[in-house]
């Protein structure tokens, strides 16, 4: 990796740790997956779990400002705009997602 790709993933790694943070602190179940595999590996992973709802922060997607959300249910998805707003909207959803999971 060159010096601009080590520094972006560290970048991206932060944005996922905050992201994290966050969501756990407003009482949502988060499984912040930074393993050392590919993101295939995560997501199928992910799916097994039965994860509800899945948001993914990658180089691209960070570089132009976006998460990506699948909802596994319906498998619809959205890039949600990477500001202090996803955060309610992302909450919003998991949670709306997450009670039509259990219903």
């Amino acid at each position: 990796k060159t010096p601009e790709q080590i520094a972006l993933s560290e970048e991206v790694e932060r944005a996922g740790e905050e992201l994290y943070r966050v969501m756990t602190e407003a009482g949502i179940s988060v499984l912040f997956d930074d393993r050392d595999v590919s993101p295939g590996v995560k997501f199928a992973d992910a799916d097994l779990l039965g994860m509800p709802v899945r948001l993914t922060l990658g180089a691209k997607g960070f570089a132009r400002g976006v998460v990506e959300r699948l909802d596994r249910a319906t498998g619809e998805e959205r890039e949600l705009v990477l500001t202090d707003d996803i955060l309610s909207v992302a909450l919003t959803e998991l949670r709306l997602a997450i009670l039509a999971g259990a219903a």
